[in-house]
């Protein structure tokens, strides 16, 4: 079920476009309420694959207990999310649930800011993406697959390229 939003299509906010993209490695930001379900297993084991080519900011209930490699950002408000987005300068959000959501607020989110998704390939994460664009899937069942394409990702990154996403918002 839909959120109730209208949405057209989304451009980088204007902070990114102002100061361009901070230097670094490939910077996923993950907000979940972490558990099982929500990925933590999951995002434990791409930590372990994808570091030190990948920072990964998880926020959300019990964000600090996923993995120690991760920066976490604990519990945030909804009303603070547009900063903490500013603050971390993502350059994707990671939606790595292993159950199908219904509708994902967070990719709403993402979306909403700017910024395409990696999310697994169930449920209506999946579907969305493949109808929207705004995204790559990743196997919810394949950890070392799902390493290899962020891990391409972060390559480009390094390299100084665009990741080449598809740009987030409807057709």
């Amino acid at each position: 079920i839909e959120h109730g939003r209208a949405r057209g299509a989304v451009e980088q906010p204007e902070w990114r476009l102002a100061r361009g993209r901070r230097p670094g490695p490939l910077r996923i930001f993950c907000p979940a309420n972490w558990n099982l379900q929500k990925g933590s297993g999951l995002v434990a084991e791409l930590i372990e694959r994808t570091s030190p080519l990948v920072e990964w900011h998880l926020a959300g209930r019990a964000s600090g207990s996923v993995h120690e490699r991760a920066i976490s950002h604990d519990v945030y408000l909804q009303s603070a999310l547009g900063d903490l987005v500013k603050e971390i300068d993502p350059d994707v959000f990671g939606i790595f649930s292993i159950a199908p959501e219904t509708y994902s607020q967070t990719l709403s989110e993402s979306w909403g800011l700017g910024l395409p998704a990696v999310g697994t390939d169930l449920g209506a994460v999946a579907d969305r993406i493949r109808e929207h664009g705004g995204g790559v899937l990743v196997p919810a069942d394949d950890p070392e697959r799902a390493a290899e394409v962020i891990i391409g990702l972060a390559r480009k990154i390094l390299r100084g390229e665009q990741l080449g996403l598809p740009t987030p918002g409807p057709k």
